[in-house]
């Protein structure tokens, strides 16, 4: 409720009497004359910003009472439609779905057991200077990772 989303590669609006502006989210198969198809891309992910604020625990219970989870970044442009979604907003910190509770060092995005192929860690991080199982996502440093203790209270991503 209240929430504002943004689809992996969609173009944002500017909120002065406009709007974020939804970018179509399908896949498409594509054929090559007899060839056999191209397998789909995986489906683009479509954020929400909470205000929250939660833990990081907390934001998980949130997320999956919208049917949701926090947010996985696996590539460039979910970066870029994260960044994009959080351009305007004030908050200092936002949770994402990253930890490396289950293993010190191998972060994972919530339902996935394989570390992070793509990162965005920010300037000296991770950090781990103690108990810093967690990532949010930091404005001061243009929405880069930061691990930070999982308990600290934030917004969140969906």
């Amino acid at each position: 409720v209240g929430a504002r989303h943004l689809c992996a590669g969609a173009q944002p609006g500017t909120r002065g009497g406009a709007h974020i502006h939804d970018a179509a989210m399908t896949n498409s198969i594509i054929f090559s004359g007899p060839t056999a198809p191209v397998p789909p891309s995986p489906p683009a992910m479509a954020y929400t910003f909470h205000l929250g604020p939660e833990t990081w625990s907390g934001a998980v219970g949130q997320c999956a009472s919208l049917g949701a989870q926090l947010a996985a970044v696996r590539n460039e442009a979910d970066q870029a439609a994260l960044e994009a979604l959080l351009a305007l907003e004030t908050e200092s910190f936002a949770w994402i779905g990253a930890s490396d509770s289950a293993k010190e060092g191998q972060w994972t995005f919530l339902g996935t057991v394989t570390s992070t192929a793509y990162t965005a860690w920010g300037n000296n991080q991770p950090a781990d200077t103690g108990n810093e199982d967690c990532v949010a996502v930091s404005r001061q440093d243009g929405w880069r990772w930061y691990d930070t203790g999982c308990d600290a209270t934030f917004a969140y991503v969906c």
